[in-house]
């Protein structure tokens, strides 16, 4: 017999290992106990028996169901576990981050760029004693330039780096200039004493690509197999701006190339024996054995450039020139092919594969009693006299209760996905399904414990998640420094959902910190730096600079004044309230009013409030007016007037009148929803580089903050919010912050918009002199 069937058999479950064996034991135990010497009958016919027997079967189908995979219960039918969804993301999308040192900028053009052959970043320096905060760009074109299109020319090339540097430029760094090198070619020269039987015109094309790559600085490039081979941890491998997967590393590190170094590596090469007389000549005939400037090697075309003498033994070796050009490039073509395999997202990290379990739906327990029971679906017979049909039924009740806590338990298992998901979505918390006539869930329950069960949220668990997404990513999407300035009213559900939109941009907080944005581009919704779309995400203010805060009001022909400039102008003194006038001891609070309809607030308010038909607002009303307990009823002869309490200014304003409470209350109330929108749409964040600033400043960075809205007229508010974008700034940045009021950032904003428009279009004199008046007004 085949000794491999000798292991084809079913081994068989340790009784005592068995979970029911294991229930049935504890529960007679359990019985035996409790009842002592009174209660001694374990037959099987005993009824207690027969439902403890059922239930400890049950508990172990419900084991069974639970020892799943956790990715199973987050697969859909029909579909893969998906982990992102759930907050779970792979090495490829958190570890990489936008390019930062010289050596990370290389590595994103290398890859995106497959037109050239190398390329350098070196900070630019005009003289010693200058800071460089700029890039000299040094470019060397593809090796086999008749291998690049026509129309892939230099101008085409620097046009391309330049955008790519601009679209994910660090902060405070600017771009010099972009020159192409054109490498000093050096001449080999030598005898290469070889292994006998090897392919000589192939083992010298390793050794001329050997040269080449060592002269010319070509990085080495690693996919990911070969790093998951190498046992490489993901955040050193991912470590740079690639998500691809690709590892590269480059040669020289803090070093300069030398023919010593050179002459050991060619020497390695599998097939040498030894190297004698090795030198490199350039085209002077000067020998070379430091290379510290732009070196390549010449590939002999004739036989008369060919200084190299191959040699078995004693005997010199012909060597075909052509043959060595076509081995030559299909080194070069390996090495290229390396370098481009890899698009999209790294395929070497896997996730586990999720598998849909149909396990959800719960069979009764009433099913598995015998039929002299009568709770089954046979049901007793109408003979039957009252009194067993009531046992029946009572028994049916208390099985019920069975049968509800396993329901419940799958139900909330099969919402399990919803829940965990990274969205304000929670599962429904239905009661199970139980209204089979069997059952008799209608009849046996009652109706409110019924809306009571479905009422049931999970809103503790999704922040318990949220708070699990925050430690999981060292994040704080709920800055405890925040929540003493609610001056909003934010309620727990608008907190969750702006923590969780927080969290969603995981990935990018990280890869884009210190981004700054595109100025060779157009403004849009995205063209931000990293730090204002992190804060504004973490804070929940406005990030897209299209549309400027300042201009919000505006939208609405609305004009915010000083609180001086309203009480001494004829609009303030018309509606300041003569108190003496009006009932005091009546006056009333203004009760809290659920807003539905959000979209036509303004024309409601303009039609009943006279100060908002006359297109304004003063501080005080626009800062305070957030808040309902500033307002007041006060009666007056068949009418009701709202009233608004400036409580610094100790004067009440009479904001209109009403023959109707109940619409005096919901205008109050849309009045305060409206200018809560007001005031969250009124904070926000620029960042200015000054090294846009004519004489540039280094490394300095002018954060400018809107200040009119009831929060950042705080000092302590405005503390906070210093604090933590300087700890999510470069450490070397000169920060200056600014707050402006709203005739502040109007100028500024409209002077913004056009340098970044004059800017990216490259009209410089025009972008200049915008610089100029931003400065002007944040440096005053």
């Amino acid at each position: 017999m085949d000794q491999r069937n000798d292991d084809l058999y079913i081994e068989q479950r340790d009784k005592e290992a068995s979970l029911y064996f294991r229930l049935q034991e504890k529960s007679l135990n359990e019985f035996q106990r409790l009842s002592g010497k009174v209660w001694t009958d374990f037959n099987a016919h005993d009824s207690g028996i027969t439902l403890t027997d059922i239930l400890n079967y049950a508990l172990t189908e419900l084991d069974y169901r639970l020892r799943f995979p956790l990715q199973d219960y987050l697969t859909h039918k029909g579909q893969t576990f998906k982990p992102e969804t759930y907050g779970l993301y792979l090495p490829s999308k958190v570890f990489p981050v936008s390019p930062v040192t010289p050596d990370d900028y290389r590595k994103y053009m290398l890859t995106a760029l497959p037109e050239i052959e190398n390329i350098w970043f070196v900070p630019y320096q005009k003289d010693k004693n200058d800071i460089p905060y700029k890039y000299i760009v040094y470019v060397e074109k593809a090796l086999y330039e008749e291998l690049v299109p026509i129309d892939m020319n230099e101008d085409f090339i620097k046009q391309k780096i330049t955008n790519l540097y601009h679209e994910k430029r660090n902060l405070c760094e600017e771009l010099e200039d972009i020159r192409f090198i054109r490498p000093k070619k050096l001449t080999l020269y030598g005898d290469i004493f070889i292994e006998a039987n090897q392919d000589t015109t192939q083992l010298l094309a390793k050794f001329f690509w050997e040269a080449l790559a060592y002269l010319s600085g070509y990085p080495q490039y690693f996919s990911s197999e070969e790093m998951k081979i190498r046992d490489i941890s993901p955040d050193i491998w991912m470590d740079g701006p690639l998500k691809n997967g690709l590892r590269i590393e480059f040669p020289f590190s803090g070093k300069t190339a030398t023919e010593t170094e050179l002459y050991h590596r060619l020497k390695a090469i599998d097939g040498i024996l030894g190297i004698h007389s090795f030198l490199l000549k350039d085209e002077s005939n000067t020998i070379i054995n430091l290379f510290d400037d732009f070196y390549t090697i010449a590939v002999p075309a004739t036989p008369e450039e060919m200084k190299i003498r191959i040699w078995v033994g004693d005997t010199p070796i012909n060597i075909n020139l052509q043959k060595l050009d076509t081995y030559l490039r299909t080194c070069y073509f390996r090495y290229k092919g390396k370098r481009t395999q890899q698009k999209g997202e790294a395929t070497a990290f896997t996730f586990p594969v999720g598998k849909y379990h149909p396990i959800y739906k719960h069979p009764s327990i009433q099913e598995d009693f015998p039929v002299i029971y009568g709770i089954n679906r046979f049901g007793l017979s109408s003979q039957e006299s009252d009194l067993r049909k009531a046992q029946a039924k009572q028994l049916k009740a208390y099985l019920l209760l069975f049968d509800l806590t396993f329901a419940r338990g799958l139900n909330e298992l099969q919402e399990l996905h919803t829940l965990m998901q990274q969205k304000l979505v929670f599962p429904e918390g239905k009661t199970p399904s139980l209204t089979d006539p069997i059952y008799l869930w209608n009849v046996l329950t009652d109706d409110e414990v019924i809306k009571t069960w479905e009422k049931r949220t999970t809103f503790e668990q999704k922040e318990q998640l949220a708070d699990l997404w925050d430690k999981l990513y060292g994040e704080d999407s709920n800055p405890m420094d925040f929540r003493d300035f609610n001056y909003y009213d934010e309620v727990p559900e608008e907190t969750l959902r702006r923590r969780i939109n927080f969290l969603q941009g995981v990935p990018s907080w990280g890869k884009n910190r210190f981004l700054a944005c595109n100025v060779k581009n157009e403004i849009t919704a995205n063209n931000i730096p990293g730090v204002k779309a992190y804060i504004c995400a973490l804070l929940g203010w406005k990030s897209d600079e299209r549309k400027p805060v300042s201009h919000y009001l505006d939208s609405y022909q609305l004009k915010l004044i000083t609180d001086l400039e309203f009480f001494t102008e004829e609009l303030g003194k018309r509606t300041l309230l003569d108190i003496e006038n009006v009932n005091v001891a009546e006056q009333e609070y203004i009760p809290y009013y659920s807003i539905e309809d959000v979209h036509w607030h303004y024309e409601v308010l303009r039609k009943y409030l006279p100060l908002l038909y006359y297109k304004t607002l003063f501080e005080s009303l626009f800062q305070d007016g957030i808040k309902l307990e500033n307002y007041r009823i006060f009666p007056s002869e068949n009418e009701y007037i709202l009233a608004f309490n400036c409580q610094d200014k100790y004067k009440w304003i009479d904001l209109g009148r009403f023959t109707n409470k109940e619409k005096l209350i919901e205008i109050a109330n849309r009045l305060r929803y409206f200018l809560v929108q007001l005031n969250k749409c009124s904070e926000t964040f620029y960042v200015v580089e000054s090294i846009y600033f004519t004489p540039p400043e280094l490394f300095g960075l002018d954060i400018v903050f809107s200040g009119w809205s009831v929060r950042t007229v705080l000092p302590h508010f405005r503390e906070i919010c210093e604090n933590l974008i300087s700890n999510h700034l470069p450490a070397h940045s000169k920060v200056n912050f600014c707050w402006l009021s709203l005739e502040e950032m109007q100028q500024f904003e409209s002077y913004w918009a056009l340098w970044r428009t004059h800017y990216a279009n490259g009209e410089t004199e025009a972008a200049r002199i915008s610089m100029n008046k931003i400065k002007e007004i944040i440096r005053k």
